[in-house]
């Protein structure tokens, strides 16, 4: 029988449109955000010297730039949802700029001196898509992916996983920070690919996985979509600490709100033993999913949640970890803070804590 949490969120519509406008910042520039929907500012600027794209965009050569929905069925209406993504045009029908762009923003490089026309930059593309490729294979395409920390020998693999609207660049701070007191981690921020979310009333934004409700209705409403980013977040970070023979046991999975939701995924059905999760404000999603394909049930676990929290309410991350403690999942160390659906400093400690303990 589905497991079902039944939560009344009182002005669910304003808590959306609300959330849509607004962005919480923290003390040193660590950023808390809404779950739904939130804008990003347009200063944003890449920097391929902190950061760079290329895991995640190397992974998605060969995916399919079209996802067609699931169908989405209520109460007297049904629909089918056909998102079409935008397409990568091919090489050949792209410009010099932006060859150059792709070639800095995904695969670092930078100096192009030796291309002397168009064709010389066409091969080196090929030539660096096809080195670096990595398929995750899936429907959707993937946003930006931020590499923060030790990029050279790291010893560790640390994801953190935005929330609903947000983009990887909602949480760059907390990982530079992170990174600093860490400085033998590598932190993979990837952001989520583009759907419609229901309870948005339909609105395409990132998004992990489709929300109908609040209720958090682990039966009926399961989304897929949730097993297939959560693989992608799983294989991405295998497929890093590859590049980087950085063994499996040396990887923490992390995210808030929705992000933190497709962490508990990729942590507890991965074929390997991550060495933590971190979940924050969080909880667990698509149970029915979820719960038979457990299979790391011994791992590490910090869920914080905040006790003034009006879009995810507290009550559901306690039935969560009453949920996930039932079927054997009991290393959870769950504390609750002062605070709405946010980061909070104190909760960003123990964080650097919990990876200072299970990845020295």
């Amino acid at each position: 029988m589905p497991w079902t949490i039944s939560v009344t969120v009182r002005n669910v519509f304003c808590v959306v449109s609300i959330a849509l406008m607004m962005r919480y910042t923290f003390v040193r520039g660590a950023a808390g955000h809404p779950s739904l929907s939130i804008k990003q500012s347009a200063s944003h600027q890449h920097d391929c010297s902190s950061s760079s794209s290329s895991d995640v965009q190397d992974q998605q050569e060969g995916c399919k730039n079209t996802h067609r929905g699931n169908k989405h069925t209520s109460e007297g209406d049904k629909a089918d949802v056909i998102t079409t993504m935008a397409a990568i045009p091919p090489i050949s029908e792209m410009s010099v700029t932006q060859i150059k762009q792709e070639l800095s923003t995904k695969y670092d490089i930078t100096d192009v001196t030796d291309c002397f026309e168009k064709p010389d930059l066409v091969k080196r593309l090929e030539d660096s898509r096809s080195a670096n490729a990595e398929v995750v294979k899936g429907p959707f395409e993937y946003g930006e992916l931020l590499r923060i920390g030790n990029r050279v020998n790291p010893s560790g693999i640390v994801t953190l996983s935005h929330g609903l609207g947000d983009s990887a660049r909602g949480w760059e701070d907390v990982a530079q920070d992170l990174a600093s007191q860490h400085r033998h981690l590598l932190f993979l921020l990837p952001t989520a690919p583009k759907m419609p979310v229901t309870i948005n009333m339909g609105s395409v934004m990132n998004a992990w996985y489709d929300i109908k409700t609040l209720s958090a209705a682990a039966g009926g409403d399961s989304d897929p979509n949730l097993l297939i980013t959560a693989n992608y977040v799983t294989t991405l970070a295998r497929n890093v600490a590859n590049r980087y023979r950085i063994p499996s046991n040396r990887i923490i999975f992390g995210g808030f709100s929705q992000g933190a939701a497709l962490s508990i995924v990729s942590a507890l059905t991965s074929s390997f033993r991550p060495a933590g999760l971190m979940v924050l404000s969080g909880y667990l999603a698509s149970g029915d999913l979820v719960i038979p394909k457990i299979v790391n049930r011994d791992v590490p676990i910090i869920m914080f949640h905040g006790t003034m929290d009006n879009v995810l309410p507290l009550k559901i991350a306690e039935m969560s970890k009453a949920k996930l403690e039932e079927v054997g999942v009991t290393n959870i160390d769950f504390q609750t803070f002062p605070m709405a659906h946010s980061a909070h400093p104190r909760e960003l400690k123990l964080v650097s804590e919990f990876i200072a303990k299970y990845l020295p």
